[in-house]
């Protein structure tokens, strides 16, 4: 482990949480030694806060809305960030020493705004391959290194990867264990159709305000390939968890429609409570018919 007297100073690496009680410790304990840290809570409901109290590192407390995949939270990052270079961590995502070293190289020498590295990625402990891996040609990509001042924010959109203003500055790193970060995914029915609720939310927000139309046809499309994506996963791994990832993913991306068609529509349940308050006055004024 590094000592905190080697730490980079190059970038800064931010910690968005929210109710991650279960890991923040050995999360915060490992990130420490590399950067100055920064935890951003969500207003966690648990004592995820409380247990980031105990180290020295920075904290605050930002409301986000499911994701911090929006570009309001990217413009929030940008103006805490005292480095020109920072790093969007996750409690889920383990990165390398190998990798950190990289990351301070480049922003030493100032030569790409951004980094993207290979994942791979574990579920509930098992190495299930459903966001590619298994294939070279189809690795699946993350970007979590970024020069702050080139980041084009107006461009972050919910599971679609970040944009720089260069994409020539772009520093695509190779599959190899040094570079990889690694997915640690915990999960069961109800949180994942918690959080891929609040994505769906966010995705149909996104889409809705930029004007973009979601039709059936794509729906059909998303579907095609999360059963394609399944297929790609070796049959001796078709078990519960598979099916459980693909069936979850499914149900966000059918969310995804509906919702983006209720904001279009303006048939939500803002729209509901007012159609039954006035079925409801009907159904008063007609009291004699049910006499």
């Amino acid at each position: 482990m590094r000592k905190r007297l080697e730490m980079y100073n190059t970038f800064t690496m931010f910690l968005p949480v929210y109710n991650e009680s279960s890991r923040i410790e050995r999360v915060v304990n490992y990130y420490k030694n590399f950067a100055p840290l920064v935890v951003i809570d969500n207003y966690s409901t648990d004592d995820t806060l409380e247990k980031v109290k105990k180290y020295n590192v920075k904290y605050f407390q930002h409301k986000n809305y499911g994701s911090t995949q929006t570009p309001e939270f990217s413009k929030f990052l940008i103006d805490l960030s005292e480095t020109d270079y920072f790093v969007g961590l996750s409690a889920s995502e383990f990165i390398t020493p190998s990798l950190f070293k990289v990351f301070n190289d480049v922003a030493t020498k100032r030569n790409y705004d951004m980094i993207s590295c290979v994942v791979k990625s574990y579920t509930c402990g098992e190495f299930i391959p459903l966001w590619g891996g298994r294939f070279k040609l189809i690795d699946r990509r993350i970007e979590r290194f970024y020069n702050k001042n080139q980041l084009d924010y107006n461009k972050v959109f919910m599971h679609a990867h970040f944009k720089v203003y260069n994409q020539d500055r772009v520093l695509y790193l190779p599959t190899d264990k040094r570079y990889n970060i690694i997915h640690l995914r915990d999960s069961d029915v109800q949180s994942l159709i918690t959080k891929n609720l609040g994505y769906a939310r966010i995705e149909a927000q996104q889409i809705y305000e930029k004007g973009e139309k979601f039709k059936i046809s794509k729906l059909f499309l998303r579907i095609i390939k999360e059963i394609i994506r399944l297929f790609l996963v070796p049959l001796r791994q078709w078990n519960f968890i598979t099916f459980r990832e693909i069936w979850v993913r499914l149900v966000m991306h059918s969310m995804i429609y509906f919702i983006a068609r209720e904001l279009k529509q303006n048939k939500g349940l803002k729209y509901s409570i007012l159609k039954n308050e006035f079925l409801w006055e009907n159904l008063i004024n007609k009291n004699d018919e049910y006499k």
